[in-house]
């Protein structure tokens, strides 16, 4: 069976109990404009930090694919919920 495609991301994991927070960033960015939002809520939740292009197949993007590569996302690294009302931190 296929691997379903999913975004790359970077895993900030402080602790099993701590909660998940994700980081998007916008259309055109990188994980890179989060880097002084992983350094302070690294400290205090578990971070998953999506990389949207790094891959040459995730270049069409439209919201429902980008929908079901955040939800294949957090399936592979197995994150059941995250924290309320801060999903996602969108930069």
């Amino acid at each position: 069976m296929e691997e379903e495609k999913r975004f790359d991301a970077e895993v900030y994991q402080t602790g099993s109990s701590i909660a998940w927070n994700i980081l998007a960033h916008g259309f055109r960015g990188n994980a890179k404009t989060w880097k002084k939002q992983i350094d302070f809520f690294s400290k205090y939740y578990n971070l998953l930090v999506l990389e949207m292009h790094r891959r040459k197949d995730n270049e069409d993007l439209h919201l429902d694919k980008v929908c079901k590569f955040i939800d294949n996302t957090l399936n592979h690294y197995k994150i059941k919920s995250l924290l309320p009302g801060l999903f996602p931190l969108v930069h």
